[in-house]
C-alpha cells in the first residue's frame, strides 16, 4: 500500500493572542491508530520517553503545533522546518498516512530581545 500524505498551513494567530497551545483536530475512524509528535525534537535524544503519543481511542486526533526557533534568516526557518519534518517521517516507517501542519505566521522575536524566528510544526502518522 502506498503511503498517503497530506499537509496544511494553519493560522495560529488566535492561539497566540489567547496564549493557548495551537493545535489541529483530525477525525479518527474506527480502529485507526495514530502516532502524534507530542513535544519538540531534542536533537541529542530525538525519541525521548514522551516524544510521541499514540491515539487509538476517541473520534478525534489532537495534533499540537510545536514551536521551534531558528536564526533570523527566512531560509533558516524553512530549512529547519524541512529537517524536522524529514525526521518525523523517518521516525514512523510503518505509517500508511502522514499529516504535516505548518503554523503561520513565522514570528520575529527580535522585539523580545531574541535574534531568532519562531516557527510551528505539527505532525501525525496513521499507523493502521
Amino acid at each position: 500500500m502506498k503511503r498517503q500524505h497530506t499537509a496544511e498551513i494553519v493560522d495560529i494567530e488566535q492561539h497566540l493572542i489567547a496564549q493557548e497551545r495551537a493545535e489541529r483536530l483530525l477525525p479518527r475512524n474506527g480502529t485507526d491508530m495514530w502516532k502524534v509528535r507530542a513535544e519538540p525534537i531534542d536533537f541529542t535524544r530525538p525519541d525521548g520517553p514522551t516524544a510521541w503519543s499514540v491515539i487509538k481511542d476517541g473520534e478525534l486526533v489532537r495534533i499540537p503545533l510545536i514551536p521551534y526557533r531558528s536564526a533570523m534568516e527566512p531560509v533558516e526557518a524553512m530549512l529547519g522546518s524541512m529537517d524536522i519534518i524529514q525526521r518525523y517521517v523517518e521516525a514512523v516507517p510503518n505509517a500508511v498516512r502522514t499529516h504535516i501542519i505548518l503554523g503561520k505566521p513565522i514570528e520575529d522575536l527580535s522585539s523580545e530581545g531574541e535574534n531568532v524566528f519562531r516557527f510551528w510544526v505539527g505532525f501525525a502518522a496513521k499507523i493502521h
